[in-house]
C-alpha cells in the first residue's frame, strides 16, 4: 500500500484549568489510498472527581492519560489528549503519582496529544505565599511524546494547586517541544 495521505493530529486540551472536568479528545486517524480509514487516534483520557472530607494521603497512582494511536501498515494515529482530574482535600502526602498526560503515536506519522487537566484544591489555610509547602506528590500533564521528529508532539496541560485563597498554575512538558 501506499503511504499515508495525511498525517493525523493529536488530541487538544481544553477545559478550566482550575476546576476540570472535561474528558480528554481522541486522536486523530490516518487515512490511506484515497480515504480509506487504516487505523485510529488514541482514546481520549477519563475525569475523576475526588472530593475528600479529611486528608488525602496520596502513596498510589491516579492516571486520567490519552491512549496512544492505533498503528497499522507502518503509521499510526494521532494519541488522544489527557484527561481531567479534580481533587478536593483539607491537606495532601504522600509519594505518589498523579498523571493526565496525553497519548503518542506508535510510528512516525501520528501527532501526539496533548496533555490534561489537574487541579487540586487544598483548604489549608496559608496565610503568607512564602510558607506554601511543596507537595511530595508527583504530578504530571505532559503532552505525548514526539515520534522520530516527523509530527509534533502534543503541548503540555495544566496542574492547578489552590491552597486556601493562595493559587499556583503550573505548565511543565517535560522539555518535550510542542507542535506549531
Amino acid at each position: 500500500g501506499a503511504g499515508a495521505a495525511s498525517f493525523p493530529a493529536g488530541g487538544t486540551s481544553y477545559g478550566s484549568a482550575t476546576w476540570p472536568v472535561d474528558y480528554g479528545s481522541g486522536g486523530g486517524p490516518a487515512y490511506y489510498n484515497r480515504g480509506i480509514i487504516a487505523n485510529t487516534g488514541g482514546n481520549g483520557g477519563g475525569r475523576l472527581h475526588l472530593s475528600i472530607l479529611g486528608d488525602l494521603e496520596m502513596n498510589g497512582l491516579i492516571t486520567a492519560n490519552g491512549n496512544n494511536g492505533v498503528v497499522q501498515h507502518g503509521v499510526s494515529g494521532g494519541g488522544g489528549s489527557g484527561g481531567s482530574i479534580l481533587i478536593e482535600a483539607n491537606t495532601m502526602s504522600g509519594q505518589g503519582t498523579i498523571r493526565a498526560n496525553g497519548g503518542g503515536p506508535i510510528s512516525a506519522a501520528g501527532g501526539g496529544g496533548a496533555g490534561g487537566r489537574l487541579a487540586v484544591h487544598l483548604m489549608q489555610n496559608i496565610t503568607n505565599f512564602d510558607t506554601i509547602p511543596s507537595l511530595t506528590t508527583t504530578t504530571e500533564t505532559f503532552g505525548g511524546f514526539l515520534a522520530n521528529g516527523k509530527c509534533g508532539g502534543g503541548a503540555s496541560g495544566t496542574i492547578f494547586y489552590r491552597y486556601g485563597v493562595w493559587t499556583v498554575l503550573r505548565i511543565d512538558n517535560n522539555n518535550s517541544p510542542a507542535a506549531d
